[in-house]
């Protein structure tokens, strides 16, 4: 399992919340909204995250079968 800091969902998060912080102080967007733009990307983060962690998956579990009957020596 990856870390936190090492998945799409965090990049885009903390892109998604930097444009918002870069635009809000250049003064294209108002504060206000920029501050709803940065909590509800850390919402939708987290969401992801208690999903993606609560969410069984036998994927990976496969994939590493097939790897290892294909290096295994016979």
């Amino acid at each position: 399992m990856k870390s936190g800091w090492k998945t799409t969902e965090f990049w885009l998060t903390v892109i998604g919340s930097g444009v918002a912080i870069f635009s809000a102080v250049g003064g294209l967007i108002p504060a206000d909204l920029s501050a709803k733009i940065i909590a509800g990307a850390v919402m939708v983060y987290t969401i992801a995250r208690a999903i993606v962690k609560f969410t069984p998956s036998r994927k990976d579990d496969e994939l590493m079968d097939r790897i290892e009957q294909i290096v295994k020596p016979k």
